[in-house]
């Protein structure tokens, strides 16, 4: 700051270099003396590749692999041995064009994570305060007995067997924030379905497929309006799993209320890869045009999560199946009043449509993951583990739109009213949350309350809340001062 450094735009005030050469002496401004000031003033965390070694606690990019880590301990090691020549590339002059100690060159989305760590204007400033407020609230939690004993700390989910003989003590929470800084307290590392957190990803994923940038044969409304010819945008305000459809619409179609019900989900499900070539094997849920479509659905996640592979839970998905019925019936029931898109005719394909969307719920995730996929909607679709976009902006904030207000069931309002916050909760026990432009979060623990919410999820949130006063009206209201 003392030197107006910037490396976005690698640029150092030359009066500034002026001042520095008087006051070292040297013709250059490169001595010794000059070298170590410059590093203490405008570089605090990266005097050396020892000195950086420690600096990843207290900003918090300890996990960004696979970027910025060598970018930075390349440049922290090149400024440590420059001579003047060096330091002028460095950013003592406006001739450093990026240049990393073993010869190669930053990308830009280095350079500007570079840039927001020497300049500490990471999303995230004090970030050893926000770690242990984060962690005080989690042990708050984790200690409070009347979450985890008695009537009003819930029970695991009790229609899909395999969730209900799951151990109901685990306990994660998971952070990352826009720029990639992470952590993470509990059984963060430990693996479980998504369930309804997955019906937000095939929601994005069935717009973004229906634009011509995706699929350029593509005809007719895109995104949004494709999507939102079959499925509405109103909270139902009853159960996820209701036979509840919206009025008839002009043309005498009911609608599901939203894309995040059970209802809403199949519908939106079946938008998916939905032209595949291969042919439907009715009842066979690992058929090759299964497999097929679900590597669209997991590659998209994958990206969302900073490219890590997904698997599967075949086990809760066996088990879901068996236990279906109302599912099955729910889509003989919209289809009888016209509500899928024309893809979906035939008994078989139907089937296939369920069977496809329990898939997609039982994908295999953990706390970690969803924390991150979190933080790709809070910077409106690129991954800040990796900088690659996943999904269109647009996408992004139409998603958030619809979890803002539908994404916790039938409590959404008064989630609305204590957290104030973009989230979708899942009968694993997780809920996904976002705070935009800030960071994700991601909280796990199997109890759930009688409206299939996390009751130690919903809790944590709440305190965070409190804490942190992140709710989207108390981050408008900071903006006006």
């Amino acid at each position: 700051r003392d030197f107006g450094f910037d490396l976005g735009r690698h640029v150092v005030l030359e009066a500034e270099v002026r001042r520095l050469e008087e006051a070292t002496g040297g013709e250059d401004g490169a001595t010794a003396v000059g070298r170590a000031h410059f590093m203490r003033a405008a570089l605090p965390s990266c005097r050396t590749e020892r000195a950086y070694e420690r600096s990843p606690t207290s900003t918090g990019v300890h996990n960004m692999a696979p970027r910025p880590l060598a970018p930075i301990r390349s440049f922290s090691t090149h400024l440590a041995r420059s001579t003047s020549s060096h330091l002028a590339r460095c950013g003592c002059g406006s001739s450093w064009a990026g240049e990393a100690a073993d010869g190669g060159r930053f990308d830009e989305a280095e350079e500007s994570m570079l840039s927001k760590i020497v300049l500490g204007r990471l999303a995230i400033g004090n970030w050893e305060s926000f770690v242990e407020i984060v962690r005080g609230v989690f042990a708050e939690v984790a200690a409070d007995p009347s979450l985890s004993e008695g009537p009003s700390a819930g029970a695991n989910a009790g229609y899909i067997p395999q969730l209900k003989d799951a151990p109901s003590d685990r306990f994660a929470i998971a952070v990352c924030t826009v720029d990639g800084q992470t952590c993470g307290f509990g059984d963060c590392e430990e693996f479980y379905s998504v369930q309804s957190t997955g019906k937000s990803f095939a929601y994005t994923l069935a717009m973004k497929e229906h634009t011509k940038a995706h699929n350029p044969k593509h005809e007719g409304p895109e995104g949004k309006a494709y999507v939102h010819q079959f499925v509405g945008q109103e909270p139902s305000g009853r159960a996820f799993n209701d036979f509840a459809l919206t009025r008839p619409d002009a043309n005498g179609i009911e609608h599901p209320f939203n894309p995040v019900t059970n209802a809403g989900a199949i519908v939106t499900c079946s938008m998916i890869d939905e032209h595949n070539p291969l042919p439907v094997k009715p009842g066979d849920a690992r058929s090759e045009r299964m497999e097929s479509r679900l590597s669209k659905y997991k590659g998209f996640l994958s990206e969302l999560c900073g490219g890590e592979e997904l698997g599967d839970c075949m086990d809760i998905f066996e088990s879901e199946r068996s236990e279906a019925f109302n599912n099955y019936a729910l889509a003989n029931f919209m289809r009888a009043r016209g509500t899928f898109p024309p893809s979906v005719r035939t008994h078989d394909q139907l089937r296939e449509c369920v069977d496809f969307y329990l898939r997609v719920c039982s994908s295999r995730v953990n706390t970690r993951l969803l924390s991150i996929a979190a933080a790709t909607y809070a910077t409106f679709g690129t991954c800040p583990l990796t900088g690659r976009t996943a999904l269109p902006a647009t996408n992004a904030k139409q998603t958030l739109a619809i979890l803002s207000s539908c994404g916790m069931y039938d409590f959404s309002g008064e989630w609305a009213c204590t957290v104030g916050l973009p989230a979708k909760s899942g009968v694993s026990g997780n809920i996904f949350l976002v705070v935009p432009g800030m960071f994700g979060i991601c909280v796990w623990s199997p109890r759930l309350d009688v409206m299939g919410n996390s009751v130690r999820g919903v809790r944590m949130a709440q305190l965070l809340k409190e804490h942190m006063s992140c709710s989207l009206l108390d981050i408008i209201a900071r903006s006006r001062y």
